[in-house]
Order: C-alpha cells, then sequence, then structure tokens
C-alpha cells in the first residue's frame, strides 16, 4: 500500500506526520468558509460588467 503526503507517494511503513504539524496539533485539517452578516441578512457581493 501506498501512501499520499504532500505530494508524494510513500510505503506504509515510512508514511508519517511530523508532531509538530499544525493540522495534527489544532485540529484545523477542515476547510474554514466565513460568511459576512450586516443587520442580520447575509451580504451578497454582486459583480456587474
Amino acid at each position: 500500500m501506498k501512501i499520499y503526503i504532500d505530494g508524494e507517494y510513500h510505503d506504509r511503513a515510512d508514511a508519517g506526520i511530523p508532531v509538530f504539524d499544525h493540522g495534527l496539533l489544532y485540529g484545523d485539517g477542515v476547510v474554514f468558509e466565513g460568511l459576512r452578516i450586516y443587520s442580520g441578512k447575509v451580504f451578497r457581493r454582486t459583480v456587474s460588467g
């Protein structure tokens, strides 16, 4: 089995995550999305052209 980490394939026995990896330490390996809300309404940017 090969493991894909940071753009490279590694053997299963050699694959590992550094102990100081930010995602491992803080659990932030998810995608964050924010919404702007003004006066209780979601702000939607419109593009005119």
